[in-house]
Protein backbone atom coordinates (compact mmCIF):
# COMPACT_ATOMS: atom_id res chain seq x y z
CA UNK A 1 0.00 0.00 0.00
CA UNK A 2 3.06 2.68 0.89
CA UNK A 3 4.13 1.51 -2.26
CA UNK A 4 1.56 2.25 -4.58
CA UNK A 5 0.93 5.56 -2.84
CA UNK A 6 4.20 6.53 -3.21
CA UNK A 7 4.36 5.65 -7.09
CA UNK A 8 1.07 7.63 -7.47
CA UNK A 9 2.90 10.88 -5.79
CA UNK A 10 5.84 10.64 -7.84
CA UNK A 11 3.56 10.30 -11.05
CA UNK A 12 1.76 13.14 -9.48
CA UNK A 13 4.88 14.95 -9.57
CA UNK A 14 4.89 15.24 -5.45
CA UNK A 15 8.18 15.30 -3.99
CA UNK A 16 8.05 12.47 -1.30
CA UNK A 17 10.21 13.96 1.00
CA UNK A 18 8.55 17.59 0.47
CA UNK A 19 5.55 15.75 1.52
CA UNK A 20 6.80 14.08 4.61
CA UNK A 21 8.56 17.29 5.74
CA UNK A 22 5.56 19.59 5.50
CA UNK A 23 2.92 16.64 6.55
CA UNK A 24 4.75 15.06 9.02
CA UNK A 25 7.97 15.80 10.03
CA UNK A 26 7.40 19.84 10.41
CA UNK A 27 5.40 19.17 13.72
CA UNK A 28 8.15 18.25 15.98
CA UNK A 29 10.75 20.51 14.14
CA UNK A 30 11.46 23.60 15.82
CA UNK A 31 9.81 26.23 13.60
CA UNK A 32 6.33 24.01 14.48
CA UNK A 33 4.53 23.26 17.69
CA UNK A 34 7.40 21.60 19.00
CA UNK A 35 9.10 25.19 19.30
CA UNK A 36 6.39 26.05 22.15
CA UNK A 37 6.91 25.78 26.03
CA UNK A 38 5.21 22.77 27.92
CA UNK A 39 3.47 25.94 30.03
CA UNK A 40 1.91 26.62 26.22
CA UNK A 41 0.63 23.23 25.85
CA UNK A 42 -0.58 23.11 29.11
CA UNK A 43 -2.43 26.68 28.96
CA UNK A 44 -3.89 25.09 25.15
CA UNK A 45 -5.56 21.95 26.62
CA UNK A 46 -6.89 24.05 29.67
CA UNK A 47 -8.10 26.76 27.26
CA UNK A 48 -9.36 24.03 24.80
CA UNK A 49 -10.39 21.11 26.76
CA UNK A 50 -10.96 21.58 30.20
CA UNK A 51 -12.81 24.62 29.45
CA UNK A 52 -14.83 23.38 26.82
CA UNK A 53 -18.33 21.73 26.86
CA UNK A 54 -16.51 18.32 26.23
CA UNK A 55 -16.12 18.16 30.05
CA UNK A 56 -19.72 17.13 30.46
CA UNK A 57 -18.11 13.49 29.12
CA UNK A 58 -15.77 12.78 31.61
CA UNK A 59 -19.09 11.67 34.44
CA UNK A 60 -19.62 9.23 31.96
CA UNK A 61 -16.20 8.18 30.98
CA UNK A 62 -15.41 7.73 34.86
CA UNK A 63 -19.12 5.30 35.35
CA UNK A 64 -17.90 3.55 32.49
CA UNK A 65 -14.80 3.12 33.89
CA UNK A 66 -16.62 1.23 36.97
CA UNK A 67 -18.83 -1.22 34.99
CA UNK A 68 -18.59 -4.92 34.51
CA UNK A 69 -19.17 -5.84 31.00
CA UNK A 70 -17.53 -2.75 29.15
CA UNK A 71 -15.74 -3.23 25.75
CA UNK A 72 -12.28 -2.05 26.51
CA UNK A 73 -12.17 -1.42 23.01
CA UNK A 74 -13.68 1.69 23.52
CA UNK A 75 -11.33 2.74 25.77
CA UNK A 76 -8.59 2.14 23.67
CA UNK A 77 -10.01 4.09 20.84
CA UNK A 78 -9.99 7.06 22.88
CA UNK A 79 -7.05 6.39 24.57
CA UNK A 80 -5.33 6.07 21.30
CA UNK A 81 -7.40 9.11 19.62
CA UNK A 82 -6.03 11.38 22.84
CA UNK A 83 -2.44 10.24 22.13
CA UNK A 84 -2.57 10.91 18.68
CA UNK A 85 -3.66 14.73 19.69
CA UNK A 86 -1.04 14.76 22.45
CA UNK A 87 2.28 13.68 20.10
CA UNK A 88 1.51 16.99 18.13
CA UNK A 89 0.72 18.93 21.26
CA UNK A 90 -0.89 21.61 19.84
CA UNK A 91 -4.04 20.98 21.42
CA UNK A 92 -6.20 22.84 19.06
CA UNK A 93 -10.08 22.73 19.51
CA UNK A 94 -10.42 21.24 16.14
CA UNK A 95 -8.07 18.63 17.49
CA UNK A 96 -9.96 17.51 20.32
CA UNK A 97 -13.28 16.55 17.66
CA UNK A 98 -11.53 12.90 17.25
CA UNK A 99 -12.63 12.55 20.68
CA UNK A 100 -16.47 12.88 20.32
CA UNK A 101 -17.15 9.47 18.94
CA UNK A 102 -15.84 7.25 21.27
CA UNK A 103 -17.13 9.72 23.92
CA UNK A 104 -20.68 9.11 22.82
CA UNK A 105 -20.29 5.42 22.98
CA UNK A 106 -18.95 5.46 26.22
CA UNK A 107 -21.32 7.91 27.49
CA UNK A 108 -24.12 6.16 26.16
CA UNK A 109 -22.96 3.20 27.65
CA UNK A 110 -22.62 4.25 30.85
CA UNK A 111 -26.28 5.84 30.56
CA UNK A 112 -27.29 2.02 29.60
CA UNK A 113 -25.93 0.61 32.83
CA UNK A 114 -27.23 3.41 34.92
CA UNK A 115 -30.69 2.71 33.72
CA UNK A 116 -30.55 -1.01 33.24
CA UNK A 117 -28.84 -2.54 35.67
CA UNK A 118 -28.96 -0.33 38.49
CA UNK A 119 -32.46 0.38 37.92
CA UNK A 120 -32.19 4.44 37.17
CA UNK A 121 -36.14 5.44 36.96
CA UNK A 122 -36.77 7.65 34.04
CA UNK A 123 -37.81 10.15 36.29
CA UNK A 124 -34.47 10.91 37.42
CA UNK A 125 -32.51 9.83 34.49
CA UNK A 126 -33.92 11.97 32.18
CA UNK A 127 -34.04 15.19 33.07
CA UNK A 128 -30.09 14.49 34.49
CA UNK A 129 -29.80 13.53 30.82
CA UNK A 130 -31.44 16.46 29.66
CA UNK A 131 -29.32 18.85 31.97
CA UNK A 132 -26.04 18.00 30.35
CA UNK A 133 -27.58 17.94 26.68
CA UNK A 134 -29.12 21.29 26.61
CA UNK A 135 -26.47 23.67 27.66
CA UNK A 136 -24.83 22.40 24.51
CA UNK A 137 -27.75 22.39 22.17
CA UNK A 138 -28.08 26.34 22.33
CA UNK A 139 -24.90 26.48 20.26
CA UNK A 140 -26.67 26.05 16.91
CA UNK A 141 -28.86 28.51 17.56
CA UNK A 142 -26.14 30.70 19.03
CA UNK A 143 -24.20 29.82 15.68
CA UNK A 144 -27.64 31.11 13.76
CA UNK A 145 -28.05 34.38 15.59
CA UNK A 146 -24.21 35.01 14.42
CA UNK A 147 -24.99 34.43 10.97
CA UNK A 148 -28.05 36.74 10.72
CA UNK A 149 -26.75 39.40 13.17
CA UNK A 150 -22.67 39.39 12.91
CA UNK A 151 -21.18 41.00 15.60
CA UNK A 152 -19.17 44.38 15.21
CA UNK A 153 -15.64 44.03 16.96
CA UNK A 154 -15.76 46.42 19.48
CA UNK A 155 -12.86 49.39 19.27
CA UNK A 156 -11.41 50.18 22.23
CA UNK A 157 -10.25 53.94 22.85
CA UNK A 158 -7.31 53.65 21.11
CA UNK A 159 -8.66 52.26 18.13
CA UNK A 160 -7.02 49.01 18.53
CA UNK A 161 -9.61 45.82 17.89
CA UNK A 162 -10.34 43.59 20.55
CA UNK A 163 -10.63 40.49 18.38
CA UNK A 164 -7.60 40.83 16.10
CA UNK A 165 -8.47 37.22 14.62
CA UNK A 166 -10.99 37.73 11.49
CA UNK A 167 -13.94 35.54 11.21
CA UNK A 168 -14.92 32.65 8.65
CA UNK A 169 -16.96 35.06 6.66
CA UNK A 170 -14.09 37.93 6.76
CA UNK A 171 -11.73 35.32 5.59
CA UNK A 172 -13.90 34.21 2.76
CA UNK A 173 -14.26 37.32 1.89
CA UNK A 174 -10.73 38.38 1.57
CA UNK A 175 -10.30 35.29 -0.18
CA UNK A 176 -13.03 36.47 -3.33
CA UNK A 177 -11.38 39.84 -2.97
CA UNK A 178 -8.06 38.39 -4.00
CA UNK A 179 -9.30 36.21 -6.71
CA UNK A 180 -10.87 39.09 -8.24
CA UNK A 181 -7.97 41.42 -8.18
CA UNK A 182 -5.55 38.65 -9.08
CA UNK A 183 -4.41 36.70 -12.07
CA UNK A 184 -4.43 33.01 -12.46
CA UNK A 185 -0.76 32.81 -12.46
CA UNK A 186 0.10 35.24 -9.72
CA UNK A 187 1.63 33.50 -6.33
CA UNK A 188 -0.18 34.95 -3.52
CA UNK A 189 0.80 34.98 0.23
CA UNK A 190 -1.37 35.82 3.09
CA UNK A 191 0.20 36.03 6.07
CA UNK A 192 -1.18 34.59 9.44
CA UNK A 193 -3.89 32.21 9.45
CA UNK A 194 -4.70 32.47 5.99
CA UNK A 195 -5.25 28.69 4.46
CA UNK A 196 -8.80 29.60 4.50
CA UNK A 197 -8.30 32.97 2.27
CA UNK A 198 -5.94 30.89 0.24
CA UNK A 199 -8.37 28.32 -1.03
CA UNK A 200 -11.33 30.84 -2.02
CA UNK A 201 -8.74 32.93 -3.65
CA UNK A 202 -7.52 29.60 -5.51
CA UNK A 203 -4.11 31.09 -5.89
CA UNK A 204 -1.24 29.27 -5.64
CA UNK A 205 1.00 30.65 -2.14
CA UNK A 206 4.88 31.20 -3.23
CA UNK A 207 5.53 29.12 0.29
CA UNK A 208 4.58 25.89 2.08
CA UNK A 209 3.50 27.98 5.46
CA UNK A 210 0.33 29.89 6.24
CA UNK A 211 0.91 30.61 9.64
CA UNK A 212 4.83 32.42 10.03
CA UNK A 213 3.78 33.65 13.84
CA UNK A 214 4.33 30.93 16.72
CA UNK A 215 7.66 30.79 16.94
CA UNK A 216 10.65 32.74 15.97
CA UNK A 217 12.00 29.64 13.76
CA UNK A 218 9.23 29.71 11.53
CA UNK A 219 9.76 33.02 10.84
CA UNK A 220 13.16 32.64 9.97
CA UNK A 221 12.18 29.92 7.66
CA UNK A 222 10.35 32.41 6.02
CA UNK A 223 12.22 35.12 5.87
CA UNK A 224 14.89 32.57 3.93
CA UNK A 225 12.28 31.74 1.66
CA UNK A 226 11.57 34.63 0.76
CA UNK A 227 14.72 35.74 0.15
CA UNK A 228 15.48 33.01 -2.18
CA UNK A 229 12.51 33.86 -4.56
CA UNK A 230 13.78 37.40 -4.57
CA UNK A 231 16.97 36.68 -5.92
CA UNK A 232 15.57 34.03 -8.79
Amino acid sequence: MIFFFAVFFELLGINLHDLFTNQFFDNFSHGGVAGHSLNWRIQNFYDNFLRSGMLILLPGLVIYCFTKNQNNGLLIWLFLEFAGISIVGMYASQHFKNLLAPFALINANAFNYLTGTRKISPKWSIPILCLFIFPISTEPLLSVKKIIFPPHPQIEMDGACKNQQPDDDARKRLGIWIKENSSVSDKVFIAAYGAQSQAYSERISPSVYFNVTPTETAQKRLFKIWRRINLQ
